[in-house]
C-alpha cells in the first residue's frame, strides 16, 4: 500500500487550516482514502474537502506510479488489531513520518493484512495520543454503503514502538441513492467537524459509485433530514474523459438508513491551465469549484477550487475572488521535495463557458531587519478574502528563522507599503515591497523603534510631603511629584501606605504618558464620574476593558497582579513591548494567576524583583509608595 499525503491550506476567517489528503495506490487502481483532518485549526468546523478517487484506465500507468513511490513505503512492523477488527496492521506513509507522529496529529491510515501479508481492508483512525496511549474513532472501508464499519478505538504503544489497537464497533447508518444518481454506493465515510462520524450527524460524506468514482456530499443535518450539495466525478464514455457534476441533495434518515435524493446534475465549467502548470480538463486535469460556505458550484462564480492531474502529482488549491468573468487569487501546492507549502499567484478569465487560468511562480525575499527567503505566503484583501499578491492589503510569511511575519498596508502598481509584525517577538516596524518579473523583494524596517514619551520636570526633585520620610520609596515619590504625576493627598501629605484605587491608577498612567489629547465620545461605564477622561483614555488604548461591560469599579484597590497588567498593556500600546504572552515566570506564587505572563514581563524588564526572591504577592493591594516606584522604574526603562 502506498500513501500519498498532500496538504492544502484552507482559509477560515483569518486563520488557515491544513487539510491532508492521503492517496492510496493499491495494485493497479488508485483511490483517495479519506483526506480529512484539520491540524492546528482555530475553527475545527471549517470546510475540509474530500477528494474523489480517480479511476485508472491504464494499469501500466498505475504500476509506474507504484514504482515511483515504492521506496517511500515505511513498514514499521507488526501493529496488532483486536476486538471487532483482528489481524496485523501495516502502515505506510509517503511523507516519511511514522505512525506515532500521524496519530499525534490526529489521524492515521492503516491496512489489515492476512497471515501471508496480503492486504484485506483499509482503516482510518482519528483521535488523540497521550503518552503511549491513543483514544479516538475509526472507520473501515466497506464493499457497500450498508457495510459501513464505524466505532471507537483505543491503542497502547509497546516499548519497541509498535501499537496494539482495540476496535469496538458501533451501530452505523446505511445509505441508498435516488434521483439523478441511482447507482449503488459503497465505501462511505461520514465526518463531522473533521472527525469520523457514525453517520447520524455529519457535515460531509463521500461514497464510491459502481464504477469506482467518487460522490461527495457537503451540508447540514437537522434532526432526520440532510440538506446540501453534491459533486460527482465520473467518466464520460462519449468524450473519453472525466467529467464533474454538481447539484443539490437532500436526505431522510429512517430506520437506520439514509435515503439521499440527488437533484438534477449540472456540469462544472471546463478549464485550461498555463504558466506553472499546463493542460486542460480535456487532457487529464480536473477542477472542482466551491464556495466559502462549503457548497459546490459549477464554476460560474467560485471562491475556492481544487485542480489536480488525472495521472500525475499535480494538486493545486486555489483561493480567491470571482468578479464577473475574472478570477484573482493565490494557489498553493505541496512541494514533493519536502519543502512544505509552495504558493503563488493565479488569475483566470471566463470566456465562452471555459476558464483560462494562468499560474505564476512567485518568489519572496527579505532585506533590512529581516533577511533571506520568505516562505508559506498567504494574501488577503481588505475584507479578509484571499487574493493575489499584487492586489493584497494583508500578507503573511514565514521567515528563514521560522517566525511568522504579518504585513498590513496596501499594494498599488506592484508596490507594497505598510507595517509588519513579527508574531513571535511582537516587534512592529515599517515595510515596503516591490514586485517585478515574478519576484517580491521586501525591505523590513531600518527605522528608529517607537519610544515612550519623556515628560518634562515641572517641580524640583523634592516634594512638600511630610509623611514620606520613613517610606522606602522617597526618591520615587519625589520623582512622581516632580513630573506632575501626583500632587499628593493634600498640600503636605502623600499617604504612601494607602492603597491605590483603580480610578487613581488611570490618572497616574494618563499623566505618565504625558496627558495626551483625548476627546471622550461615549462612556460605557455607569459607575465612573471622577477621572472619567483618564479612565476612558485607558480603555481607548486597550489597557482596560473594565470590570464588566458597564462598570470600571474606580474605587476598588489595584492588586499587584493588576498593576503588572496595566503597565504591560501600556508598554504594548506604545510599541515598546512585544505582544507575545510567552514569558517564563520564576515566582512560585503566580502560577495559574491570570496575570502570570504580565508579571513575568514586568520582572524581565527589571521594574520589579518581587516581594521576595521567589514570590510576587499578586493578590496583595498596591500602596501609593509602591506605585511611585513602579511608575518611576517604567519611565527610566522606556521614556526617551
Amino acid at each position: 500500500m502506498i500513501l500519498h499525503n498532500q496538504t492544502h491550506p484552507v482559509k477560515s476567517g483569518k486563520s488557515w487550516l491544513y487539510a491532508t489528503s492521503v492517496l492510496l495506490i493499491l495494485g493497479g487502481g488508485i483511490a483517495l482514502a479519506n483526506p480529512s483532518v484539520a491540524h492546528a485549526a482555530t475553527n475545527t468546523s471549517a470546510f475540509v474537502r474530500k477528494e474523489a478517487p480517480k479511476k485508472v484506465e491504464n494499469e501500466a500507468v498505475a504500476r509506474q506510479r507504484v514504482a515511483t513511490f515504492s521506496t517511500a513505503v515505511n513498514s514499521v512492523g507488526d501493529n496488532i488489531a483486536t476486538g471487532s477488527i483482528t489481524g496485523t496492521l501495516e502502515y505506510g506513509d509517503w511523507s516519511g513520518s511514522d505512525l506515532t507522529t500521524d496519530l499525534e496529529n490526529g489521524d492515521a491510515y492503516l491496512s489489515i493484512n492476512d497471515e501471508l501479508g496480503n492486504e484485506l481492508q483499509d482503516i482510518e483512525l482519528m483521535g488523540t495520543v497521550s503518552g503511549t496511549t491513543f483514544s479516538g474513532t475509526y472507520s473501515e472501508s466497506a464493499t457497500s454503503a450498508s457495510d459501513y464499519n464505524y466505532g471507537t478505538v483505543t491503542g497502547k504503544q509497546s516499548a519497541d514502538g509498535f501499537w496494539t489497537f482495540n476496535f469496538i464497533q458501533s451501530s452505523a447508518v446505511k445509505a441508498v441513492a435516488t434521483g439523478s444518481i441511482t447507482e449503488s454506493l459503497s465505501d462511505p465515510s461520514y465526518t463531522f467537524n473533521g472527525q469520523v462520524s457514525d453517520g447520524k450527524n455529519f457535515d460531509s460524506v463521500w461514497f464510491i459509485d459502481a464504477d469506482g468514482y467518487g460522490v461527495n456530499l457537503d451540508g447540514t443535518v437537522s434532526g432526520d433530514t440532510f440538506t446540501g450539495t453534491y459533486e460527482w466525478n465520473t467518466y464520460d464514455e462519449n468524450t473519453g474523459s472525466n467529467v464533474n457534476y454538481i447539484g443539490t441533495v437532500t436526505g431522510t434518515l429512517s430506520n437506520g438508513t439514509w435515503t439521499f435524493n440527488f437533484g438534477q446534475k449540472k456540469s462544472m465549467l471546463p478549464a485550461t491551465f498555463s504558466g506553472v502548470i499546463s493542460g486542460s480538463t480535456s487532457t487529464g486535469w480536473t477542477v472542482d469549484y466551491s464556495n466559502n460556505d462549503n457548497s459546490f458550484t459549477d464554476g460560474t462564480s467560485f471562491s475556492t477550487a481544487d485542480v489536480y492531474e488525472e495521472f500525475g502529482d499535480g494538486d493545486y488549491w486555489l483561493n480567491g475572488t470571482t468578479t464577473g468573468t475574472t478570477f484573482s487569487g493565490m494557489y498553493s501546492t505541496y512541494d514533493s521535495d519536502g519543502n512544505g507549502i509552495v504558493a503563488g499567484d493565479v488569475t483566470g478569465t471566463l470566456s465562452s463557458g471555459k476558464w483560462a487560468f494562468k499560474f505564476t511562480k512567485t518568489s519572496y525575499s527579505a532585506t533590512g531587519l529581516i533577511t533571506g527567503t520568505l516562505s508559506n505566503p498567504y494574501f488577503w484583501d481588505g475584507n479578509g478574502n484571499a487574493t493575489s499578491s499584487t492586489a493584497a492589503s494583508e500578507m503573511e510569511f514565514v521567515d528563514s528563522s521560522g517566525d511568522t511575519i504579518d504585513l498590513e498596508g496596501s499594494t498599488v502598481n506592484n508596490k507594497f507599503t505598510g507595517t509588519y509584525t513579527n508574531e513571535s517577538t511582537g516587534v512592529t516596524n515599517n515595510v515596503t515591497g516591490t514586485y517585478s518579473s515574478g519576484k517580491w523583494t521586501f525591505n523590513f524596517g531600518n527605522i528608529t523603534a517607537p519610544t515612550f514619551p519623556k515628560i518634562p520636570v515641572i517641580h524640583s526633585n523634592t516634594s512638600p510631603f511630610k509623611d514620606i520620610a520613613k517610606s522606602g520609596f522617597v526618591a520615587d515619590i519625589n520623582w512622581v511629584y516632580s513630573v506632575g504625576v501626583t500632587t499628593g493627598t493634600s498640600a503636605t501629605t502623600y499617604s504612601p501606605g494607602s492603597f491605590v484605587t483603580r480610578g487613581q491608577m488611570a490618572a497616574f498612567m494618563y499623566r505618565l504618558a504625558g496627558s495626551p489629547a483625548f476627546t471622550v465620545t461615549t462612556n460605557p461605564f455607569k459607575d465612573v464620574s471622577q477621572f472619567k477622561n483618564e479612565i476612558l483614555w485607558l480603555k481607548s488604548k486597550g489597557i482596560t476593558t473594565g470590570t464588566s461591560a458597564t462598570t470600571y469599579s474606580p474605587n476598588s484597590s489595584v492588586t499587584r497582579g493588576q498593576m503588572a497588567a496595566f503597565l504591560h498593556r501600556l508598554a504594548i500600546a506604545y510599541g515598546v513591548a512585544p505582544k507575545s504572552t510567552n514569558y517564563t515566570n520564576s515566582f512560585t506564587d503566580t502560577k495559574g494567576n491570570q496575570f502570570s505572563s504580565d508579571i513575568a514581563w514586568l520582572k524581565s524588564t527589571g521594574i520589579t524583583t518581587g516581594t521576595s526572591a521567589t514570590t510576587y504577592s499578586p493578590n496583595a493591594p498596591v500602596t501609593r509608595g509602591q506605585m511611585a516606584a513602579f511608575l518611576h522604574r517604567f519611565d527610566i526603562k522606556f521614556a526617551k
